[in-house]
């Protein structure tokens, strides 16, 4: 979300609309639905209350960013999603148009998004086999990785 809002607000400041909108496509589709989506299903299914809180108040906070990242672009739909959205009475605001807009970041997650990309590219690996070996969606393999050396284990 913290390299989402930079992009987007340098994007936005340069003219670059096209780059805007792919980084926001790109958040939406890749990160947020194929990637946190999927990865707080366990821990919704679970009965730690507080985990299953912490991750749909992750959800909401990026959710409600991501909107008002994308509103410029899509006002209308952005507003009535906004509208929808449960939000706490800090990041509450009537509108998006009158919210605040999201701005820079300085967060720095050191090693974290260089583990998390060599994770997605070991998870789209193990996707495009099972693809090409015809597994059924529905099924649950048991999944084997044999890594290379000491870093790339205790990532997994």
């Amino acid at each position: 979300m913290s390299d989402l809002v930079n992009s987007t607000n340098q994007n936005f400041t340069e003219y670059k609309f096209g780059d805007m909108v792919n980084g926001l496509y790109d958040f939406w589709r890749k990160e947020l639905a194929d990637v946190y989506l999927e990865a707080i299903k366990p821990v919704m299914k679970s009965e730690n209350q507080a985990n299953k809180n912490a991750a749909l108040n992750t959800l909401y906070l990026c959710l409600d960013q991501a909107l008002k990242l994308l509103h410029p672009t899509m006002p209308y739909i952005t507003e009535e999603l906004y509208q929808r959205l449960p939000h706490s009475a800090a990041l509450r605001s009537e509108s998006i148009c009158i919210s605040k807009f999201p701005s820079n970041l300085n967060l720095s997650f050191e090693g974290v998004k260089e583990n998390m990309d060599k994770t997605l590219l070991t998870v789209k690996a193990i996707r495009s086999q099972l693809a090409a070996l015809n597994v059924a969606s529905n099924a649950k393999p048991t999944i084997f990785l044999q890594t290379e050396n000491q870093e790339l284990r205790a990532i997994f």
